[in-house]
């Protein structure tokens, strides 16, 4: 798939990207059947411009802005969208203490071998350590 010159805008609600169901995506082209056909799509793709921000890593890593998507659709989306913008440091710390209220975990790994861990009061707590320090910035 050849790469747009002129990507569009990827879409967000509240400074959040939103997820990869949402967009309208094309039908995809791959046999599902296969296991390796799909990759983890994560929605905040800035992983390098996150640095060790806490705050942002833990937006990055939660389940619910993540995607199992097959590889063409997963590469589809990234021929066609910009990265979408950083959220502001409210943005992300609001999106974050609710999906630990809601009961929202952490993903790691792989589409095919997931590792799931809680949002422990500990991470929540470097978490708003590390809003206040950006939200003074």
């Amino acid at each position: 798939m050849k790469k747009s010159l002129w990507l569009e805008q990827y879409p967000t609600r509240n400074g959040i990207a939103v997820p990869a169901f949402e967009l309208q995506l094309p039908e995809t082209k791959i046999d599902l059947s296969h296991e390796f056909e799909f990759s983890n799509h994560h929605d905040c793709w800035y992983a390098k411009k996150f640095g060790s921000e806490i705050l942002y890593l833990t937006l990055r890593k939660l389940e619910i802005c993540q995607s199992v998507l097959p590889n063409d659709l997963h590469e589809h989306i990234h021929m066609t969208y910009e990265q979408p913008k950083l959220p502001r440091p409210y943005q992300a710390y609001t999106h974050i203490t609710k999906a630990a209220e809601d009961g929202v975990m952490l993903k790691n790994g792989s589409a095919n071998n997931p590792h799931y861990e809680a949002i422990t009061d500990g991470l929540i707590k470097k978490v708003h350590e590390n809003y206040k320090k950006l939200k003074t910035k």
